[in-house]
C-alpha cells in the first residue's frame, strides 16, 4: 500500500473537484417570486442553509408534474446535471383535479402508477403524477445526479393554533418513485415533522 500511496496523492492532486450543484424542480412553493404579491418560495432560502454547494431555482409558479414535464423544464435541467449534483423535486398543489369534463394543463390522470387518460379538450394522453415524476428522476439518475423528491409542502396548519397534518396522496406517491428509482433516490415528507408555535 506504501508503494502506491504516492501515486494516490499525486493523483488527487491533479483532480478538479467540482462544486455539487442542487438543482430545485417545483412549484409557487419553491420558486422565486412564489405566487406573486411579494412572497418568495423557500427555494430561495436555501442558500443560507447551505454552504459549498451551488443552487440554481428551476422552480415556476403555477405549475405540476405534469405541465412542468410538458414544458421540457424536466428535460432542460437533465441537460445540465452531472454526476453528483442534486434535483430536489417538488409538486403536489397544482396536481389535483378532474379531468372528466375540462383541463387545465395541470391536472395529473389520478392513480398511483401507469394510469393513463385523455384530455377532455385536446386529446392529450394524460399520465400520472407518479408517471411524470418517474420520467424526471430516471433522466437525472441516468446522468448520476441525486434525486429528492419532496411532498408538498403543507398548507397554513397552524391556523388553527393547533399543528394537525394529514400527509396528501402525492406523499406516498412521492415515496413509490423514490423506491423505483433506487439508491440515488430519496424523499423528504415537509409536514411530519411537528413544529412548535413561536
Amino acid at each position: 500500500m506504501k508503494i502506491f500511496a504516492p501515486f494516490l496523492v499525486a493523483a488527487l492532486a491533479t483532480q478538479s473537484w467540482a462544486v455539487p450543484t442542487l438543482y430545485l424542480a417545483g412549484d409557487s412553493t419553491m420558486a422565486s417570486g412564489g405566487g406573486g404579491s411579494g412572497t418568495q418560495g423557500f427555494g430561495e432560502y436555501l442558500k443560507n442553509s447551505f454552504s459549498g454547494i451551488t443552487i440554481v431555482n428551476k422552480a415556476i409558479g403555477g405549475r405540476s408534474a405534469r405541465s412542468y414535464w410538458n414544458e421540457g423544464r424536466f428535460q432542460a435541467i437533465a441537460d445540465l446535471v452531472k454526476a453528483g449534483d442534486y434535483v430536489l423535486i417538488e409538486f403536489g398543489h397544482n396536481d389535483g383535479g378532474s379531468l372528466s369534463t375540462t383541463d387545465n394543463g395541470r391536472t395529473d390522470c389520478f392513480g398511483g402508477g401507469s394510469e393513463v387518460c385523455i384530455s377532455p379538450t385536446t386529446g392529450e394522453k394524460v399520465y400520472t403524477y407518479v408517471f411524470y415524476l418517474l420520467q424526471a428522476g430516471k433522466l437525472m439518475t441516468a446522468k448520476g445526479a441525486h434525486v429528492v423528491i419532496a411532498s408538498p409542502t403543507p398548507n397554513n396548519l397552524w391556523e388553527t393554533g393547533t399543528w394537525s397534518y394529514t400527509a396528501p396522496r402525492f406523499t406516498g406517491y412521492g415515496k413509490s418513485v423514490v423506491t423505483s428509482l433506487g439508491s440515488l433516490a430519496a424523499v423528504v415528507e415537509h409536514g411530519r415533522r411537528r413544529r412548535k408555535r413561536v
